[in-house]
């Protein structure tokens, strides 16, 4: 495993066991993948951190389709490493006045106990965003919304993965309208989680599949949230973002 890549050390005596943010996209299934060979698959619980309101915070109409899509994303990446450990958040998480990470926690340790370290798939350009939110005023309500992206492009050089992914593929700003989950519960998610990717970029993370050899393991992947007949329907920000981070990985 790359020095790059540090995981904690868990007591298998005292029945420990590590959490995983998952979606089934590229970079959180083989954060998945390295967890399993570290600890054991029986030693890995899965979390689906979505409760179902936050799907439909944008109106969209196909929102029961969209918040169905990542749920089946979700089971059919763990059913793909022989998961079995599994909680999925519901809407009694929200609640933007509260830590959703504590009631998250609390959640996951009615079911299993001893859960020592909560993974997620962070990369710098979480970093980049936690920073951006500062920096334009968003986390204290001094710039708007629809001011973000100027500021973005203003300040495009002290944050260039934030700016690639949010100009070129997600082209909205990086947070949502409403205070769904304002900056502090995202804050204290990225302070409560333990982070194996903080200091890589995405394209870094999706090269690792080759550096550890599991290219194959690509294909058991889906980062598309339309639904359709197809794991990805090949148009949306999100597939369009997958093909650039293979191609920029040389897994294409």
């Amino acid at each position: 495993m790359s020095t790059n890549i540090e995981l904690p050390t868990i007591s298998h005596l005292n029945d420990e066991k590590v959490a995983l943010t998952y979606n089934g996209d590229l970079t959180s299934h083989l954060l998945a993948l390295l967890l399993i060979e570290k600890y054991g698959v029986e030693n890995v619980v899965f979390l689906l951190n979505l409760p179902k309101s936050f799907s439909k915070i944008s109106g969209s109409v196909v929102a029961d389709d969209k918040y169905e899509k990542i749920k089946s994303n979700f089971l059919q990446g763990i059913e793909k490493l022989n998961g079995s450990l599994i909680v999925e958040n519901g809407d009694d998480l929200i609640d933007q006045h509260y830590k959703i990470f504590d009631k998250m926690k609390a959640k996951v340790e009615e079911k299993f106990k001893n859960v020592k370290y909560y993974f997620g798939a962070e990369s710098i350009r979480d970093t980049e965003t936690l920073s951006f939110l500062v920096s334009s005023g968003w986390s204290t309500g001094e710039r708007i919304y629809n001011e973000l992206l100027d500021f973005l492009e203003e300040h495009k050089t002290d944050y260039p993965e934030l700016y690639n992914y949010t100009t070129n593929f997600y082209k909205k700003p990086p947070v949502l309208p409403s205070a769904g989950l304002d900056y502090i519960n995202r804050k204290y998610f990225y302070d409560s989680y333990t982070k194996p990717f903080i200091n890589l970029t995405e394209v870094e993370i999706v090269a690792l599949y080759k550096e550890f050899n599991l290219q194959d393991k690509i294909k058991d992947t889906i980062s598309c949230h339309i639904m359709t007949e197809n794991d990805h329907c090949q148009n949306c920000y999100r597939c369009q973002y997958r093909k650039y981070l293979l191609t920029q990985a040389g897994l294409t």
